[in-house]
């Protein structure tokens, strides 16, 4: 089942780019089955298919889905789990952590800041 089965567009939706599509809405118990569906990739080490789900459930309203997202760029959260075949994106990682914050994830923060201070003792600075 990809993200798109689970909450397809409407018929007559007009297709736009990124940057002007508007974000839909999902109830909770959509969101919550979204997000299920890429916990359970994640946790089969899928993280191609949990981008997939996280990404579709932020476009439909989870902040929670953001959070979740950074963390499947964030080299700390990757080397957690032993992600192998998976290269950390700190900069994306960085994104999608403000994304989740500016929506309302307060887990986000804490996640972001802890990047950053181990970007800084890494040398790299930390994105911008």
């Amino acid at each position: 089942m990809t993200p798109q089965q689970v909450i397809p567009p409407p018929p007559d939706a007009m297709v736009l780019p990124p940057e002007e599509a508007p974000r839909l809405t999902a109830s909770p118990s959509e969101l919550a089955h979204l997000l299920g569906l890429a916990d359970a990739a994640m946790s089969r080490g899928d993280i191609a298919v949990a981008r997939d789900f996280y990404e579709t459930a932020y476009d439909s309203g989870s902040a929670e889905a953001a959070t979740a997202m950074a963390r499947t760029y964030d080299p700390l959260f990757l080397q957690e789990i032993a992600a192998l075949g998976v290269k950390p994106d700190p900069d994306a990682a960085v994104d999608w952590y403000r994304r989740g914050e500016e929506e309302g994830d307060p887990r986000a923060r804490q996640h972001l800041d802890s990047l950053m201070l181990w970007l800084r003792q890494a040398g790299q600075g930390g994105a911008n």
